[in-house]
C-alpha cells in the first residue's frame, strides 16, 4: 500500500478526466489518496475565478468528497518552517502554498503526486508524476 497526497495539477487532471486514479497502471487496490487544504484553496480560487462558478462549485464539491482531507496542523506547520529555511538557504525558493503542500506530504509520510519540477528542491520529499 502507498499513501499519496495530490497536488493541484493532479486534482485538476482528475477533474478534467485526464487522469483516472481507479485505472492508473501504477495504482494498487490498497493505495490511499488525500488532498491537502492548501490545494483545496487553490482549487477554490480556480472555481471563483472561472466563468462557470456554480457548475464548478458543484463539480469540485463532489470531487473533494471522494478524498481524505489533510490540514496544516502543528506537525506540518513545523515542517513548513524547516522546508522554507532549507529552500531560502539554498536560494531555491518556491511558492509558500507549495511548501505547505510538501510539508503535509513529508509530515504524513505520503508521496506527493505533482507535475511541478520545483518540488525537486525540497529535501526529504518523495514525489511522483502520474499525469506525464
Amino acid at each position: 500500500m502507498s499513501s499519496y497526497l495530490l497536488d493541484t495539477n493532479h486534482v485538476s487532471a482528475i477533474h478534467k478526466r485526464q487522469l483516472v486514479l481507479t485505472t492508473h497502471p501504477r495504482r494498487t487496490p490498497t493505495d490511499e489518496f488525500a488532498i491537502g487544504t492548501p490545494t483545496i484553496g487553490e482549487l477554490w480560487f480556480m472555481v471563483f475565478n472561472s466563468h462557470r462558478v456554480a457548475e464548478n462549485t458543484a463539480s469540485i464539491t463532489t470531487l473533494l468528497a471522494q478524498f481524505t482531507i489533510m490540514g496544516l496542523d502543528e506537525t506540518p506547520a513545523a515542517e513548513f518552517g524547516r522546508i522554507k529555511t532549507q529552500l531560502r538557504r539554498s536560494g531555491k525558493m518556491i511558492p509558500d502554498v507549495d511548501i505547505q503542500i510538501a510539508a503535509i506530504a513529508i509530515s504524513t509520510g505520503r508521496v506527493l503526486l505533482s507535475d511541478d519540477a520545483h518540488f525537486s528542491n525540497v529535501q526529504g520529499l518523495t514525489r511522483d508524476n502520474w499525469v506525464r
